[in-house]
């Protein structure tokens, strides 16, 4: 077995393996080829800083990285680990980083994180071997909206946000959003979503962000002034109309309000996860 970056390996292969690898896990893929490029430029992948194990010709293990500043540190994102069934037992994941390692180390990356289901013990373990700890829980949601729309003053309106300001939103935050729904990933395919917003007297009183093509959103948030209104269920009640049935991954566990908020609006906690960062 010989481990080398993912750059020297066909996309066709990737995808293979991928699949192979996530055939019993918690969560069932089908990838596509397309579907992975798509994904991993928003997520910032860089195949020559990732590595993939070979064995007789064929991938068999994969460590997928994402690579960009974080949070002000320079940062390697696990944006995805696999070992096809018949090569389990053999410290792949643990080999693939040592291998990874002096890279991260000569681009001067500070910061290696990853999000790993919290049921998938094996791997937690794994990953604290490696020197990673458990930062923050992440809760995932999704299903039909059930929402009326509540009463407020004529003066509060629904649009669709033309040019969004990101700046404005990080305003409206309650907690950082996890990798792949920071505003670098949604920006690198910008194209894939829309902005809508409640705004008085063109004041933009909350935001969402929604992928067209399923109702998946990355962020939203009413800013902390306007909140316990009812603006957050208006501008979701006015979504409902476009989106029946939404989803969002990665809330901070500490954001107990919004978790509250995103059930009684009929979405249901489908699966968590934990965050893990290590500091080099």
């Amino acid at each position: 077995m010989e481990i080398i970056t993912l750059d020297k390996i066909p996309l066709s292969k990737i995808t293979i393996c991928f699949n192979q690898a996530f055939s019993d896990y918690f969560v069932k893929f089908n990838a596509t080829e397309s579907y992975l490029r798509h994904r991993w430029k928003g997520a910032g992948v860089d195949l020559s800083l990732s590595a993939g194990v070979v064995d007789n010709g064929e991938l068999v293990a994969f460590i997928i990285i994402g690579f960009r500043e974080w949070q002000g540190l320079k940062t390697a994102f696990n944006a995805g680990t696999g070992v096809i069934p018949s090569h389990r037992g053999n410290a792949l994941t643990i080999k693939m980083y040592n291998f990874l390692l002096p890279k991260f180390k000569a681009e001067k990356v500070r910061c290696l994180s990853l999000e790993v289901i919290q049921e998938n013990v094996k791997a937690i373990h794994i990953y604290k071997k490696v020197g990673l700890k458990i930062h923050r829980g992440l809760h995932c949601y999704g299903g039909e909206l059930k929402i009326e729309q509540p009463h407020l003053k004529d003066d509060i309106e629904f649009f669709e946000i033309e040019e969004p300001d990101f700046f404005l939103f990080k305003s409206f935050y309650d907690f950082h959003p996890a990798w792949e729904n920071n505003n670098k990933s949604v920006t690198e395919n910008i194209e894939d979503y829309n902005f809508y917003g409640v705004k008085n007297n063109n004041n933009i009183l909350a935001f969402a962000i929604v992928k067209a093509e399923n109702g998946y959103l990355p962020q939203f948030g009413v800013h902390p002034k306007h909140r316990q209104k009812g603006i957050g269920k208006f501008l979701f009640s006015h979504l409902s109309k476009k989106y029946p049935a939404m989803k969002t991954n990665n809330i901070d566990s500490s954001a107990i309000h919004v978790l509250k908020f995103l059930e009684q609006i009929g979405m249901n906690n489908t699966i968590n996860q934990y965050e893990m960062v290590s500091y080099l």
